[in-house]
């Protein structure tokens, strides 16, 4: 898709905020619509992403992720991996530092299901998933732990 857009060899493309966000900053593409989600009766149009394991982990903070078991959607999601990939670099992290890394793609729900029946040890999955699992009654608040769990007034869904 990047060969495409810097050769102009498309006039119109569907990808997601992550992509969006590269090909804006690196060609100048612009946008004609965006999702929006809604969730409680607000509706968002941005979203974050979310680092979490089991309630009775003895994982604390990022930091405590070395050599622990971590799963995500996909190596190209926004939401589902490149934002959580920040805050652990950001944490001084190195993805080596982790005992695994494995990607095991959608939908994301399916990484939450992967960390509690103890497939992985933490993992990470777009703001609202959790939050929806929750509301729907198909995942227990008391189940799980966010590490690193950011306020953003920009949400209607939060940690």
């Amino acid at each position: 898709m990047q060969l495409l857009v810097e050769h102009q060899k498309v006039d119109f493309i569907i990808t997601n905020p992550g992509s969006y966000a590269q090909l804006e900053a690196e060609h100048g593409v612009s946008r004609l619509a965006t999702i929006r989600k809604k969730f409680n009766g607000s509706d968002n149009s941005i979203y974050g992403a979310v680092i979490f394991t089991r309630s009775d982990s003895q994982i604390e903070t990022i930091k405590d992720l070395v050599n622990k078991r971590f799963i995500a959607v996909h190596n190209n999601a926004f939401g589902g991996w490149w934002m959580a990939k920040r805050e652990i670099a950001h944490s001084g992290i190195s993805e080596n530092e982790l005992s695994s890394l494995k990607f095991i793609g959608f939908p994301q729900d399916q990484v939450v299901k992967a960390v509690l029946n103890g497939e992985a040890d933490a993992g990470t999955v777009r703001t609202g998933i959790i939050e929806q699992l929750i509301a729907e009654k198909k995942l227990a608040p008391d189940k799980i732990k966010i590490i690193n769990a950011q306020k953003n007034t920009l949400l209607s869904f939060q940690a």
